[in-house]
């Protein structure tokens, strides 16, 4: 048996189907064997078993015989791809190998959302993710309504963080955007739509209040959870940030059953405060509230 392979793959031969060691590696030719036993077999009865070997760059094109044979079987496994089984060889044989080029890996941003429609105020997870990105990948996150040409950033920008929350506080329809840079400074995009709607009866509401939206400095301010619809028990999570940052901290210890919290507030400036509930499905509904300071 002659091997006619290209500059883009070598062969292997096992002598029997046992293939759990290589018989031989890089040869150009070989001969017929009994598939028990391993010997030369020349009595029309024998095969050759052979993997395609690809060289770096290059996939297989073709595998043909010439010859008087009955099968070219694939009998490729995911730890030996490209592995061929010649039967009943009864003639000299020829097997031609053609390579080709492998098609440029292309870096694609297959990021996604947990839900492409959900009430309004529901949480909504968007996780960006990547394919045959050079180096390390990192995001960026932004939403707008479709009436909008504004785009507003979600967490830091190209940050470690490949997961972020968003809440649509509208029922409307958003769309939501993911950069992904990788170590080249390369960046694809990808830009999906949210719907957000109404919640009916059935759906996770957030109901819950706050005290007082204006305070003293120290002053400590009621916030209670509540939340209608959903499945089973709530459990209730209470944050602040200052208006003119974006980091929340908690109040208390997130997602407890206890339903009402104090927050004094330190500084006489403007506050958002944010209560999220969760019920037994494991969905999370928002309310926030501007809260100022004198």
């Amino acid at each position: 048996v002659t091997f006619a392979a290209d500059a883009g793959a070598s062969i292997n031969v096992y002598n029997t189907q046992d293939t759990s060691s290589v018989s031989a590696s890089g040869v150009t030719t070989a001969v017929s064997r009994n598939a028990s036993t391993g010997l030369p077999d020349s009595t029309g009865e024998g095969q050759v078993n052979f993997r395609v070997v690809l060289k770096s760059g290059y996939e297989l094109d073709s595998v043909t015989v010439n010859g008087t044979y009955k099968n070219l079987k694939d009998v490729s496994t995911d730890a030996l791809p490209n592995l061929y089984r010649v039967t009943k060889v009864a003639s000299a044989l020829t097997i031609t190998v053609k390579t080709k080029k492998a098609a440029a890996s292309v870096f694609t941003n297959t990021s996604s959302l947990s839900s492409y429609s959900v009430p309004k105020a529901t949480m909504v997870t968007i996780t960006g993710s990547s394919e045959n990105g050079q180096g390390d990948v990192a995001y960026a996150f932004y939403y707008k309504k479709t009436t909008s040409s504004a785009w507003t950033s979600i967490g830091t920008k190209y940050g470690t963080a490949t997961e972020v929350t968003f809440f649509p506080a509208m029922a409307a329809t958003y769309q939501i955007m993911v950069k992904a840079k990788d170590g080249s400074g390369k960046i694809v995009t990808k830009i999906m739509t949210l719907t957000s709607t109404k919640p009916t009866s059935d759906d996770l509401v957030n109901a819950s209040t706050i005290s007082t939206t204006t305070a003293s400095k120290g002053e400590a301010v009621a916030l209670t959870g509540k939340a209608t619809g959903g499945s089973g028990s709530y459990n209730y999570a209470f944050y602040y940030r200052k208006a003119t940052s974006k980091a929340f901290t908690a109040v208390a210890t997130p997602y407890s059953g206890k339903t009402k919290v104090y927050f004094k507030p330190a500084y006489a400036v403007d506050y958002v405060v944010r209560i999220l509930v969760m019920d037994e499905a494991g969905t999370v509904a928002v309310k926030e509230y501007s809260l100022s300071v004198s």
